[in-house]
């Protein structure tokens, strides 16, 4: 099994995007990138932590490559918008790639400079390319949100 951690705006969107995906084994949504530890979604939703909320994802990669979910990613979000994805605003909506090796890196950046020549968007993309750094899973009640709003219905 291997890992995988984007962010792409609200985290609730981005976990039911992935965990339809074919290969997916597990999702949880969380903050990364940031400087405090076990930061809760108050903590986080002012802005001043560095964290981004994100989606950490393990996967099955004989069954889907990193690759694969990097085209995912590209689809499930805007990339050229700095700080924010629809009504969310604020750097933890950032969009970005936590990479977990050198691998994944390479990957990122070759598929970033594939997207950005393809000429699908007009601006640029803002999507950062970062190191992963502690991964803090969110509370439970962010945990499979969309999933859990079905169920009530």
């Amino acid at each position: 099994m291997e890992r995988a951690t984007f962010a792409a705006g609200c985290f609730w969107g981005v976990e039911a995007a992935f965990s339809k995906v074919e290969g997916v084994i597990s999702t949880k949504v969380g903050y990364t990138g940031g400087t405090l530890k076990d930061p809760t979604y108050k903590d986080v939703s002012t802005g001043s932590t560095g964290h981004a909320e994100s989606i950490d994802i393990i996967f099955d990669e004989s069954v889907i490559t990193y690759g694969e979910l990097l085209e995912v990613l590209w689809n499930t979000h805007d990339p050229t918008t700095k700080d924010s994805q629809g009504p969310d605003h604020g750097s933890q909506y950032r969009s970005a790639i936590f990479y977990h090796d050198d691998a994944q890196r390479e990957a990122a950046l070759r598929s970033r400079e594939q997207l950005e020549r393809s000429g699908k968007y007009d601006s640029t993309i803002k999507t950062e390319i970062v190191k992963a750094s502690e991964f803090s899973p969110a509370e439970d009640y962010h945990q499979k949100y969309f999933q859990k709003l079905q169920f009530k219905r």
